[in-house]
């Protein structure tokens, strides 16, 4: 539709005592497009309005028309910017402070104000995750410094550093150096904790529902922490009641509590088939992660293995294992440690497990991601 256009007579002109064949006159010289930016400050004053009542939406779409009205409009997209974070919206904020960010640069002479704005969104573009990267892609730098501050769990992410994963991982959910960085930030346990976390938990209830009954074989369940206690020389699985197939994520955090024999070991066991055979990802005597798979004749065949640094079995520390069809990825707090694939593409389909073997052990924050 087109605009209408208006002649305007400025009120600052009224107010100077111009007389009104001047004002006509200039007004004949100089034609207004139908007051876009007056309605843009307009639309931009009700967003404020709303923002101020915590009504987010309403702000954000009053803001967006303000943008859509007249532009450059760098506090208007700040303003946007604001009220899509505040409905967890991180990928869309992110956006609308590039956006502020790049019509302050548009301005020939920006205000001592704007410049400052400016300088705020370009810091909560970085606490966003993509300060200094494409939308696409997360830069490694900022992933590594938001690790260190979940760093064998002793100490909990800054806020800002947890909004700039989630964000990064609506980005690009495929990207496992966002998704490991979430993990060991532990903001990933899932419904329970009422925080929408990535994985769905395998720990529900402390009577375990939808385990094997596993119980009385040396699994109890406190607080949604299992102990298991196995013989001195022999290892228990517990199977959990559900098939894992196609692509799908699986971590669990374990420590070592007691050593009853040199060959201890525990892990994840999947891909458990009808006939007994299966795959895991366990952390061997030699403190290794292994990759190993069970025939159904119960004989084991080690098809990969790494040594892991500095190890501290009596520490929690994460196992955690990929499958896209007939690849396998398996990490270790974090890392990518093995890496396996199969012709077979249903080779790791099957139900899980978590294996304990000569030692008494912890396990907590299991959980699946389909």
């Amino acid at each position: 539709m087109d605009r209408v256009m208006l002649w305007r007579i400025p009120m600052k002109w009224k107010a100077a005592g111009i007389p009104l064949t001047v004002l006509l006159f200039f007004c004949l010289l100089a034609p207004v497009d139908a007051g876009d930016r007056d309605v843009a400050e307009l639309l931009f004053t009700q967003g404020e309005k709303a923002l101020k009542k915590r009504s987010y939406g309403e702000a954000a779409d009053y803001f967006q028309r303000a943008l859509d009205e007249s532009s450059p409009y760098p506090e208007a997209a700040f303003a946007l910017a604001q009220a899509l974070e505040k409905q967890g919206k991180g990928p869309e904020a992110l956006k609308a402070y590039l956006r502020c960010k790049d019509e302050c640069q548009a301005l020939e002479k920006p205000t001592r104000k704007q410049k400052k704005m400016c300088g705020k969104a370009e810091k909560a573009i970085g606490k966003l995750g993509q300060g200094y990267a494409s939308l696409e892609k997360l830069d490694a730098k900022f992933v590594k410094d938001c690790l260190a501050f979940g760093r064998k769990y002793k100490k909990s992410a800054p806020p800002w550093a947890k909004k700039a994963l989630e964000s990064a991982h609506e980005i690009a959910p495929s990207n496992s150096g966002v998704v490991s960085a979430l993990d060991r930030l532990g903001d990933v346990t899932g419904p329970s904790s009422g925080d929408g976390g990535l994985y769905d938990p395998l720990i529900k209830d402390d009577s375990l529902t939808g385990w094997d009954p596993g119980i009385g074989k040396g699994f109890i369940c406190r607080d949604r922490v299992i102990i298991a206690t196995t013989p001195i020389d022999s290892g228990v699985s517990n199977i959990i009641r559900m098939r894992l197939e196609g692509s799908w994520s699986l971590k669990g955090s374990f420590r070592v509590l007691l050593q009853s024999g040199r060959k201890i070991s525990h892990g994840i066991i999947f891909a458990r088939k009808p006939d007994g055979s299966s795959w895991g990802v366990i952390i061997d005597w030699d403190k290794s992660l292994s990759l190993v798979r069970w025939a159904a004749d119960g004989k084991a065949q080690t098809y990969s293995f790494k040594k892991i640094p500095s190890y501290h079995a009596e520490r929690w520390h994460q196992i955690r294992v990929d499958v896209e069809g007939g690849k396998i990825t398996a990490f270790f707090n974090g890392d990518r440690f093995l890496a396996h694939e199969e012709a077979d593409p249903e080779a790791f389909a099957g139900m899980p497990s978590i294996f304990t073997q000569r030692g008494k052990f912890e396990i907590k924050d299991l959980g699946v991601k389909r």
